[in-house]
């Protein structure tokens, strides 16, 4: 798939999930992992960077929701995709990134976004594990690191 496909593709998605409660904004995240799987970076536009040494890409879309009476953004994984733009499995040797969801909190007029992701693994989907790290998206190799770490604690 192009690049502008997988543009429209987004936007196909983030539209359809609009609702009454949710109402997604024209911002999103990119993270990027690299063919490593150790490192990673984020951007907030996407294709600006070539594609090569990536494996993964991860698209994040922004969205407005009300909660007491307040007009609150959050961040929902749109999907997993490889370095052709094609819908995939993130996987990390037999374990793979199924799910990935979002805590945010405000300080000084500024949000801070936090991915919480889930790893299951392949051969045995009922063996989870939930990374709650306490790492804002801009350090995502931070959280790939306490993946790794889990993993290999497993073995």
């Amino acid at each position: 798939m192009s690049i502008e496909e997988f543009k429209k593709t987004l936007e196909i998605i983030k539209e359809d999930w609009n609702n009454e409660s949710h109402s997604y904004k024209n911002e999103n995240y990119f993270i990027y992992i690299k063919e490593n799987l150790v490192s990673s970076y984020v951007e907030r536009t996407l294709g600006t960077k070539s594609l090569i040494n990536i494996r993964y890409i991860i698209p994040i879309g922004a969205y407005n929701y009300s909660f007491k009476n307040n007009k609150e953004t959050s961040l929902n994984t749109i999907g997993f995709f490889n370095n052709k733009y094609e819908p995939c499995e993130v996987t990390f040797g037999s374990w793979e990134l199924y799910k990935m969801e979002f805590m945010h909190s405000y300080s000084d007029g500024k949000a801070s976004y936090y991915p919480i992701p889930y790893i299951r693994k392949i051969n045995n989907p009922t063996c989870k594990q939930k990374f709650d790290t306490g790492y804002t998206i801009e350090d995502f190799d931070e959280i790939l690191a306490a993946i790794w770490k889990y993993i290999k604690e497993q073995k």
